[in-house]
């Protein structure tokens, strides 16, 4: 019999905690937030990873002149 007490009890306390979920979802400053759009201000420019990964490439090519400059100085004086 408590089983079903228990039972019932979960369920209202879930089903209270959506319908008060659901109500927050309708509140204007929700709606306001969609409007202005927010979230855009934690979402990376798309444009900023092919910059970096442009800089990113340069350095690669960089070190790898500087390290054949190396070795050929070093065959140069052996």
């Amino acid at each position: 019999m408590s089983g079903i007490s228990k039972e019932n009890e979960v369920r209202r306390l879930l089903s209270k905690a959506l319908s008060r979920r659901r109500r927050k979802a309708h509140a204007p400053g929700v709606h306001n937030a969609l409007q202005l759009d927010l979230n855009k201000e934690f979402e990376e420019p798309r444009g900023d990873s092919m910059k970096y990964f442009s800089v990113v490439l340069m350095l690669f090519a960089l070190l790898i002149i500087v390290v054949s400059q190396l070795v050929g100085l070093e065959r140069s004086l052996g």
